[in-house]
């Protein structure tokens, strides 16, 4: 488990760079989870890596919590 945490810390850096690549599929898929929230709900979101999803998505409802395993990860998350 600890294997885990260390390749996500690792990983991190590039991780955003690499999932950049991806950002219309992102988008396309926050189209569709968009079809499902609304201002009331409260969402957690679990292995947000960087936040490609958490982005677009945390100011569709009335709480939003984004969690990853690695720290490196949810520190490039807070800085989108």
């Amino acid at each position: 488990m600890n294997s885990n945490r260390n390749f996500g810390e690792k990983a991190a850096f590039i991780y955003t760079r690499f999932m950049h690549r991806n950002d219309s599929t992102y988008e396309d898929i926050c189209c569709i989870i968009d079809k499902y929230l609304d201002e009331n709900m409260n969402v957690l979101e679990l292995a947000c890596g960087t936040g490609q999803l958490s982005k677009s998505l945390y100011n569709k409802v009335n709480h939003y919590i984004a969690t990853d395993f690695s720290i490196k990860m949810i520190q490039h998350a807070q800085k989108k």
